[in-house]
C-alpha cells in the first residue's frame, strides 16, 4: 500500500486515539532507572509522538506535565484537526500536533527526550519504518529514551492464519462495523467447522478469536484488513535500531518470562545467546511472542544487562494486585494481578508490601515510604524482625522487584497525584470532565482509558473542586428528578445520598479525583 493509500485509510476509519499506560514519561523514566539509566527530569522533559493521531495519548501527558513540551506527528488531517480542537478547549499551551509524514521530520524539529512511536512501525511501509528509527536517533536527546511498539514473530507467524482468511473474506463495500464482524463470524465458522482431526488448528482460531473479539472496530480494520501489516522478529528490529545507533534496553512492560522458565532451559538459552539481543529472541521462541513495546537508547550510554533491585530505592511504586482468600497454606498468601494471574508466596516481606500498597490503592508510595510501613508491620516480631534483616532496604528491594517483573507492582518516577477517597469538594481534571458527557473512554490520572456508567459520568463531569458534597447531591437529585440519567436502578432509592458516596468511591479508585 502506497502512503497515499494508507492515509486515505485512516482518514476513512480514524485510528482510536487513547492514553497507553506504559508511553507515559513517568513509566519509561522508572523503567529503565532498573537498568541504570537515569532518563531526562519529567518536570521540563521534551516529548515528540510519531503517528499521535487525534492526540488521545499525547494530550493528557501535556496536560499533567505542564512544565513539558509536546510536539504530536501524523499525517491525517483529519486527526490533527481533532486533537488541535481539544488542546484549544483545554487551554494548553504546551503541546501542538502538526500534519506531517515521520519521513519528512528532520533537524528543525528539534531534539527530545522521549520519543514514542506505538501502533505504527508494523503498519507503514519500509521505508517509513526506516525513518522511523532514523528519527528515534537522530532527535533523541543524548540519555532520552525510544519508545517504539511492533508485531512480533514468531507468535505472528500463528494471528497470521486468522488474517489471512478474514482477509480474503472481507468485503470493502459493508461499514466498517459490518467488515469486523463478518471477520469475527468467519474465524468462528472455520474453527466450529474444522473436521475432527484438525482439532488443534480448531483450539489455535478459537485463542485468536478471544483477541479478535476484544479489538474495537478500529482497531480490527487496521490490525486485520490493513494491506501493509509487517511483523519483525526481535533479532531484525534491534539489528536495523543497532543500524542507527541505538541499542536495545528492556520492554516497556515488566514480564518475568526470564524468570519463569526453568533453571535448565536459562542455561541453555545463555550458552547459545553470547549477547541480551540473541538471548531475548530465544525467549520469544519460548513463549510465542507476537507483540513487543521496545525502549531503546544512544549506544555508548551505559545499561546494565538486568533490572536491580536497588534501583528502586529511588522510585515510587503502587499496586495492582488483589489478594486472594485467605491462607492456602500457614504463612503463605495468594494475590491476583490486574490481568488475572494469581501468584503465591510465603515471603512474609512481600506480603506485608502488597498488603499496604492495596489498601492505599490508587495512590503510590516512595520506596522509602513502604520500607518503612513494611517494617511497621513486621515490628510485633522483634526477632522475626532480626531474621528479615529489616535493617537493609534491600531485603524489601528484591522480593519487590520480583513483584515488578510479575506485574503485581508498577513503578512510577514520581508520586502519583491522586486519593483513595474523595474529600468534601473532590477534583478531577479538566481532561476527564471535558471527556465525560461524549467520550467511550475517560482517562484518569495513572494515564489509563476508564470506561464508565452514565451515573459515574454524571458524577465526574461536576467535579470541578468548587462544589461541596451538598451541591453534587442536589444535582443529582434533580437529575433523578428530571430522569436525566436513564436506566440505572441504583437511582430506584430514596437514599440517593449513599448513591452518590458509592460513585465518588468508584471514581476515586479508578484514580480519577486528584489530591
Amino acid at each position: 500500500m502506497d502512503s497515499a493509500a494508507l492515509k486515505s485509510s485512516y482518514e476513512v476509519v480514524p485510528y482510536e486515539s487513547r492514553p497507553i499506560t506504559v508511553t507515559h514519561p513517568d513509566r519509561i523514566a522508572a523503567i529503565v532507572a532498573l537498568y541504570g539509566l537515569a532518563a531526562p527530569p519529567l518536570e521540563s522533559c521534551r516529548v515528540l509522538e510519531l503517528g499521535c493521531a487525534s492526540g488521545g495519548n499525547l494530550i493528557p501527558m501535556a496536560s499533567g506535565l505542564p512544565g513539558g513540551t509536546f510536539v504530536g506527528v501524523d499525517f491525517a488531517e483529519g486527526q490533527v484537526a481533532a486533537g488541535r480542537a481539544m488542546i484549544e478547549r483545554l487551554g494548553l499551551t504546551n503541546v501542538r500536533l502538526e500534519t506531517m509524514s515521520i519521513a519528512d521530520i528532520d533537524d528543525a524539529l528539534g531534539e527530545f527526550d522521549y520519543i514514542i512511536c506505538h501502533g505504527v512501525y508494523s503498519w507503514v511501509p519500509p521505508e517509513v519504518q526506516a525513518a522511523t528509527l532514523r528519527v528515534c536517533s537522530r532527535n533523541l536527546a543524548p540519555h532520552g529514551v525510544a519508545y517504539v511498539s511492533y508485531n512480533t514473530y514468531p507468535g505472528w507467524h500463528l494471528r497470521g492464519l486468522a488474517q489471512d482468511m478474514v482477509r480474503f473474506h472481507d468485503d470493502p463495500a459493508l461499514t466498517a462495523d459490518a467488515r469486523a464482524e463478518r471477520g469475527r463470524a468467519f474465524v468462528q465458522f472455520v474453527a466450529d467447522s474444522a473436521p475432527p482431526h484438525h482439532r488443534r488448528y480448531a483450539d489455535l482460531l478459537r485463542d485468536e478469536l478471544v483477541t479478535l473479539k476484544s479489538e474495537t472496530t478500529s482497531h480490527f480494520l487496521h490490525e486485520q484488513l490493513e494491506l501493509t501489516n509487517q511483523p519483525v522478529s526481535f533479532e531484525e528490529f534491534a539489528r536495523r535500531a543497532g543500524g542507527v545507533g541505538l541499542q536495545y534496553i528492556a520492554e516497556a512492560q515488566p514480564s518475568a518470562m526470564a524468570s519463569a522458565i526453568s533453571d535448565e532451559a536459562r542455561a541453555a538459552i545463555r550458552a547459545w545467546s553470547g549477547d541480551l539481543v540473541r538471548f531475548e529472541q530465544y525467549l520469544d521462541f519460548l513463549r510465542l511472542r507476537t507483540f513487543r513495546q521496545t525502549l531503546l537508547c544512544h549506544h555508548g550510554v551505559t545499561l546494565r544487562p538486568d533490572p536491580m533491585p536497588d534501583a528502586l530505592l529511588g522510585l515510587h511504586v503502587a499496586g495492582r494486585a488483589d489478594p486472594v482468600g485467605g491462607d492456602t497454606v500457614a504463612g503463605t498468601r495468594s494475590f491476583r494481578s490486574a490481568e488475572g494471574v494469581t501468584v503465591t508466596t510465603n515471603n512474609p516481606i512481600a506480603i506485608a508490601a502488597l498488603d499496604t500498597l492495596h489498601a492505599i490503592r490508587p495512590k503510590t508510595l516512595p520506596f522509602r515510604g513502604l520500607w518503612s510501613a513494611v517494617r511497621g508491620a513486621l515490628a510485633s516480631s522483634p526477632a522475626r524482625c532480626e531474621e528479615l534483616s529489616l535493617d537493609d532496604p534491600l531485603a524489601l528491594a528484591a522480593p519487590l522487584l520480583q513483584c515488578v517483573l510479575g506485574r503485581l507492582v508498577e513503578v512510577h518516577a514520581r508520586e502519583r497525584r491522586v486519593v483513595a477517597e474523595a474529600g468534601d469538594r473532590p477534583a478531577a481534571t479538566t481532561l476527564a470532565r471535558l471527556q465525560a458527557p461524549t467520550a467511550q473512554l475517560v482517562t484518569n490520572l495513572r494515564h489509563v482509558p476508564v470506561e464508565l456508567d452514565p451515573l459515574d459520568r454524571f458524577v465526574l463531569e461536576r467535579l470541578d473542586g468548587l462544589r461541596d458534597r451538598a451541591t453534587l447531591l442536589a444535582d443529582l437529585r434533580q437529575a433523578t428528578a428530571r430522569d436525566l440519567v436513564r436506566g440505572d436502578p441504583r437511582l430506584v432509592t430514596d437514599d440517593l445520598e449513599q448513591v452518590l458516596d458509592y460513585s465518588l468511591k468508584r471514581l476515586a479508585q479508578a484514580a480519577l479525583i486528584e489530591a
